[in-house]
């Protein structure tokens, strides 16, 4: 079985994060990670550190360490993925397909230069729409960041068609 090497394999030489894992064969667990994915990490594991040391400092508390990020205030624009489908069985197979495709729509819009940053939000959710109230459904929200621009008209037509006809 190939293992993870950058000097062997050429394309484990562009990969952004390497985290590889311990056992045989090792390989790399984040070759999807996308330039913003591995910038969100890095923020993360940073105001991890400075809780961790605030604890150790006595200036907070362990339970502030293990507190959700509040996602949805973080951004001032969302993109929606909404995958439906009339049963149940077809949602599971339809879910898991389009779960497994949003890390392309991610490097999309990582390569979109008006756009400074994306953030998949991990979880799904359902939606209170009415239209999908009785049908098996789920939904995803990518928080975008935009480059500072005045009065710049952004369109993401190409990037969201790519993604739906991938």
């Amino acid at each position: 079985m190939q293992v993870w090497d950058p000097r062997v394999n050429v394309q484990d030489r562009f990969h952004l994060m390497p985290i590889i894992t311990p056992a045989y064969p090792q390989q790399n667990s984040t070759f999807n990670t996308s330039q913003s994915t591995r910038a969100v990490m890095v923020e993360e594991f940073a105001m991890g550190l400075q809780i961790a040391e605030d604890i150790m400092l006595g200036k907070a508390k362990w339970d502030r360490l293990f507190q959700p990020p509040n996602f949805f205030t973080k951004y001032k624009h969302y993109l929606v993925i909404l995958a439906s489908a009339l049963t149940p069985e077809d949602h599971l197979e339809w879910y898991g397909l389009v779960e497994s495709k949003i890390r392309h729509l991610i490097q999309t819009l990582d390569n979109n230069p008006q756009i400074k940053a994306v953030h998949i939000n991990p979880a799904s959710f359902s939606c209170c729409d009415e239209e999908y109230k009785d049908k098996p459904h789920s939904s995803w929200f990518i928080g975008v960041e935009f480059k500072k621009s005045e009065n710049v008209r952004i369109d993401l037509t190409n990037d969201i068609n790519t993604f739906v006809e991938i």
